[in-house]
């Protein structure tokens, strides 16, 4: 895998990479300060609580940076098309003419599955798209690494997430007075004024008689009430921040991460989906393969296989941000049936 020199590093870290790496922290901080720590503290619940949500961002974080550096994989210098290699694997052609695809930018031919990235001014080995958020190409070199990115992220903010609208449940009980220990000093203060025979304006008398009892009896304070220490403005701007955040955050994560496993289980990219990209045999047989469909889709475990690797049991954990394979071939669904000849798919 190309190293990234460190002027294009810092290239990369641009506004937009720091204000995501910005939210994913402040979105971490609100629930572990606002919620985990003041509600839950030391209990068990409390330590699986903040022992899964920091596994989960930083396992984030970690693929969400290799998406930033790593090199999307470039097409090398010099690549020509082997006859060898395409009788044997699908051959990509242009849509036009059904010539060998050139890219007139680069002045080379391209390997299957390549594209141009304006953006990036390179041909990108098995490119999905050109990803903002990243500000880097997500191709063959940082694909598995995007997958992951997109699961563990999802998952960070909504379980994130789901802390904060715990919290702001409790702040509803406390604000409606539904909370354990208002019900239980307005109980003792409905008993207190029970007896006590009041006329005009009771209903007034018995509140203000509630509160003193209240205070008399040193009813928790809001902060009490909800653990937080420190200025509650500040656990409060935190609270609202980080549920107005974190609610169109997860909703976005949670729609991204389902439909890149949509097209993982196809091993289809973005760009081949919205090009519509069709394969058919060049001169089918009876009995042969049919045609029609993805010529990459491999089945969804051998899908999955060919990102994530072999090895079921180290697909969701971090390490190489690359796909399997070298990205300039690639098994097609025809190899164990092809009677004859290479299949060929427009692009």
């Amino acid at each position: 895998m190309k190293k990234v020199t460190e002027p294009e590093a810092t290239r990369r870290l641009n506004p937009t990479v720091q204000g995501c790496l910005l939210v994913t922290a402040f979105l971490y901080a609100a629930a572990v300060l606002n919620v985990i720590v003041p509600r839950l503290g030391y209990s068990v619940q409390g330590v699986a609580h903040f022992a899964v949500l920091t596994a989960l961002t930083a396992l984030a974080v970690t693929a969400y940076l290799q998406c930033v550096f790593c090199d999307p994989g470039r097409v090398p210098p010099g690549w020509q098309p082997d006859a060898e290699q395409q009788a044997a694997a699908v051959l990509q052609v242009k849509r036009r003419g059904g010539g060998l695809r050139y890219c007139k930018k680069c002045a080379a031919y391209k390997p299957p599955r390549a594209h141009h990235c304006r953006r990036c001014g390179c041909c990108i080995l098995r490119m999905d798209h050109h990803c903002t958020w990243t500000n880097n190409c997500i191709g063959h070199g940082n694909y598995r690494a995007f997958l992951l990115m997109c699961l563990h992220l999802a998952a960070a903010c909504l379980h994130a997430l789901g802390l904060l609208l715990s919290m702001d449940a409790r702040l509803v009980q406390i604000a409606l007075g539904w909370d354990e220990a208002s019900l239980l000093a307005a109980a003792a203060g409905g008993r207190g004024s029970g007896g006590s025979g009041s006329s005009g304006g009771g209903d007034a008398d018995s509140a203000h008689l509630g509160a003193a009892q209240g205070e008399a009896a040193g009813l928790p304070s809001l902060a009490t009430k909800t653990g937080w220490r420190g200025p509650l403005w500040l656990h409060a701007t935190a609270q609202v921040l980080g549920t107005a955040l974190g609610l169109p955050v997860a909703v976005g994560l949670l729609v991204l991460l389902i439909w890149n496993l949509y097209l993982a289980a196809r091993n289809q990219t973005t760009i081949e989906y919205h090009e519509g990209v069709v394969a058919r045999h060049m001169a089918p047989r009876p009995g042969s393969a049919g045609s029609g469909g993805h010529p990459f889709d491999l089945g969804v475990h051998d899908n999955a296989a060919a990102v994530c690797g072999d090895s079921a049991a180290c697909w969701l954990l971090p390490g190489r941000a690359a796909a399997q394979g070298d990205g300039l071939t690639f098994p097609s669904r025809w190899d164990a049936a092809r009677p004859a000849g290479p299949g060929v798919a427009g692009t």
